[in-house]
């Protein structure tokens, strides 16, 4: 498809079997999307922002240009990934995306407060920076798991005491412009 171009009204794509790529594609005035159990979309992530996704399906969501999207209307109940396929930064909601991939090539820039607190698979063959955030508490990557193959940069560019901080164990070294204090254990 070249372009989805919908009425007036509420209006929801249906995506009801097999893997459908809408990454190329315009989308216009589609309110929600469901996709079906057994099914995959790939869709840009300018066309899902702010919108609801639900239905047992899988779903692909392309970040290619520096945004803070809204992924929080993502629901479905099959994988949900942000895929970097360029070079960029996301500073939205993440919502339930469980997998955050990058592309081989590609440096994906994350703001702490995007990965605060949340579970998910970090994978790819490129590399991920996270810029800190500016407390300790906004800091959590515990539930962040690793299996990217470039690597995961911790950047801080302001002085910051990390020592009551969560990094977990995803992030492979600490990019500093400023002090940081880190406790004996992390």
């Amino acid at each position: 498809y070249t372009s989805i171009i919908a009425g007036g009204g509420t209006d929801q794509l249906y995506i009801s079997a097999n893997s459908v790529d809408l990454s190329g594609a315009t989308l216009s005035n589609i309110e929600s999307y469901y996709v079906a159990s057994g099914a995959t979309l790939t869709i840009k992530a300018s066309d899902v922002s702010g919108k609801v996704v639900t239905g047992g399906g899988n779903l692909v969501v392309l970040h290619s240009a520096d945004s803070s999207y809204d992924l929080s209307g993502i629901a479905t109940t099959g994988t949900k990934t942000l895929e970097f396929s360029a070079t960029s930064t996301f500073t939205g909601n993440l919502g339930t995306v469980s997998t955050i991939s990058v592309d081989s090539g590609v440096t994906a820039t994350m703001s702490a407060a995007s990965l605060n607190g949340v579970t998910a698979t970090l994978s790819g063959a490129g590399a991920l920076n996270i810029t800190a955030g500016a407390t300790a508490a906004a800091n959590n990557f515990a539930n962040l798991t690793n299996s990217i193959s470039g690597e995961v940069t911790l950047n801080v560019t302001s002085a910051i005491d990390l020592t009551t901080a969560t990094l977990g164990t995803a992030l492979d070294k600490l990019g500093a412009s400023a002090a940081v204090t880190l406790s004996g254990t992390q």
